[in-house]
């Protein structure tokens, strides 16, 4: 049995997590035991687990992501609640939609409380890394037995501070690493999950006013959502303004929440139009230049031209989210939500915006020229299924890797021919106004939104950074002087023109909405109708925020 001693809660008592090994269902001794945010890997091999306990004593049988049976955890009521996760067999469609999915159990008294574990792979749990976890002046270990010790002194491992980061980006733990090798008194726990998970682990543990993570990974167009709810610490007086003046304007605008900083970015992300030049030499289609930007009645003309058998013209990456489709009724002249962030009638439902999804729903339902359904645009324009597409610069990089055979090229944005809108946007990261350890995570946050930091995440996954003179960079670098590196200039010269998505404390609300909408537009629906209707969906879901 293995037994850690997490932090002290308010009223000074520890709280102890235990689990026995498979086929060991002995009680542990008579104390007061919970389970909090403290990964727990059984000498048995049970993968680290995260799990949320807070009822009285009893055991519960864990099984691992396959249903097996991995062992048992004894709990009993009292200490500080901890945080919840989802389980590793979650059903696929259920992630996609964003429904919670996991292991649920009751407590054996019928209580009203319950149970969530996250299974995790990691290593197996060592005396040391214990320690870590535990995050409190002292901690016990119990690995034979499962008696929880007295309080020893305090050891030197426990001296540095351990930060907790939820996260969803490749590469995370390597540059928390590299931020630990210059702040040696710091170390980063990174818990890597999916993108969905982050924003419902983020909602349980922030709604929940837990102690973790420490460290906040916040999509930027939710920054004014977790705001309003008090999830974020204000960092205005920790990051330098020379920082925030480095920054593309759009991400220094999404990190602003009622007039206070509460985030700051670590990745960017701009827009480009790619295209097969094979294709559109075979059609006798002349495409744009490096420099030139088409409007969007020249896409819409030459994808009839391009469409030919099982080949389609054209499609946006993302053709139901308002993240890449926003430039359509903006580039008429519309805003995308009331300067209040709350107002949608008039807006999503003025005639710009039917002009603008007239021409999207007419090229899926009239011309045919961009496919319905569901789609995957990389696999259809590597197979040379699609000629043109709106795809992020981060599609450089794997068409690039792919070895295609057939050349391809990228384009700036298309617009309307008047003013020029790109999308933008990415993570930010934030303070949790309610972590043990603040002023060591907003070092973190600092460094990871600087400069410095930046690099160290391009060097390590080539991302596309938030600060005007890295972009620059990209756009003088010599190897971007020819195909393919030219694409990354061209996405980099973007930035000038880039917009944040909605900001809006009912962002999630917003986008699920229209989305249903844009669905509904590809498959026919009447564009007056479908935008009306989101329009008042949209208005009485923003109804709890105007209280």
């Amino acid at each position: 049995m293995i037994g850690t001693r997490s932090k002290p809660t308010r009223s000074g008592a520890y709280s102890v997590a235990l689990v026995s090994p498979m086929g060991d269902r002995s009680p542990p001794p008579a104390s007061t035991l919970v389970a909090g945010s403290i990964p727990l890997t059984p000498q048995c091999g049970v993968r680290r687990m995260t799990t949320t306990l807070s009822f009285n004593a009893g055991p519960r049988r864990l099984r691992d992501g396959h249903g097996r049976h991995r062992g048992t955890m004894w709990w009993r009521e009292g200490g500080r609640t901890g945080t919840t996760g989802r389980a590793a067999n979650e059903d696929p469609e259920a992630e996609r939609h964003g429904n919670m999915a996991g292991d649920e159990a009751r407590p054996p008294d019928g209580g009203d409380q319950t149970m969530r574990s996250r299974w995790l792979d990691g290593p197996s749990l060592t005396r040391r890394r214990l320690l870590q976890h535990s995050g409190a002046g002292a901690a016990a270990l119990a690995l034979a037995g499962g008696a929880a010790a007295t309080a020893p002194q305090r050891t030197a491992a426990q001296d540095k501070v351990t930060l907790t980061w939820l996260v969803d980006l490749p590469n995370s733990q390597e540059v928390a690493d590299r931020f630990t090798e210059a702040n040696p008194d710091i170390e980063i726990e990174v818990e890597l999950l999916t993108f969905r998970e982050v924003f419902q682990q983020n909602q349980i543990r922030l709604g929940s006013k837990a102690d973790n993570p420490d460290i906040v990974s916040v999509d930027a167009p939710v920054v004014a959502s977790y705001g309003l709810r008090g999830w974020l610490l204000p960092l205005d007086e920790h990051i330098p303004q020379e920082q925030v003046d480095a920054w593309v304007d759009a991400q220094a605008l999404s990190s602003v929440y009622d007039g206070k900083r509460l985030s700051a970015p670590i990745w960017n992300s701009s827009q480009l139009f790619y295209y097969n030049l094979d294709l559109f030499e075979a059609a006798g289609v002349t495409p744009p230049g490096p420099e030139e930007r088409w409007t969007w009645d020249q896409v819409a003309d030459a994808a009839q031209r391009l469409t030919q058998g099982d080949v389609f013209g054209f499609q946006f990456e993302q053709y139901n989210r308002i993240y890449q489709l926003q430039p359509l009724p903006q580039g008429k002249g519309a805003p995308v939500i009331g300067e209040d962030g709350l107002t949608v009638k008039g807006i999503i439902d003025s005639p710009e915006w039917i002009e603008a999804f007239t021409w999207f729903g007419d090229l899926h339902t009239k011309s045919k020229v961009a496919p319905q359904g569901t789609v995957d645009v990389h696999e259809l324009f590597i197979n040379q299924k699609l000629a043109m597409c709106v795809r992020g610069p981060w599609a450089i990089k794997s068409l690039t890797e792919a070895n295609l055979p057939f050349r391809w090229r990228a384009a700036p944005h298309p617009y309307w021919g008047g003013e020029i809108y790109v999308p933008t946007d990415s993570w930010h990261l934030g303070v949790n106004p309610n972590g043990k350890h603040q002023a060591e995570a907003i070092r973190f946050v600092q460094w990871s939104s600087s400069l410095e930091g930046s690099r160290v995440w391009r060097e390590l996954e080539d991302i596309w950074p938030p600060q005007e003179s890295l972009l620059e960079e990209i756009i003088q670098d010599p190897a971007n002087e020819d195909w393919p590196g030219r694409a990354y200039a061209v996405a980099a010269a973007e930035a000038q023109h880039s917009e944040p998505r909605p900001l809006t404390p009912g962002y999630l609300e917003y986008e699920e909405i229209l989305s249903d909408a844009f669905e509904d537009i590809r498959n026919g629906a009447d564009v007056e109708q479908a935008l009306s209707g989101a329009a008042d969906r949209i208005d009485r879901e923003m109804d709890k925020y105007r209280t």
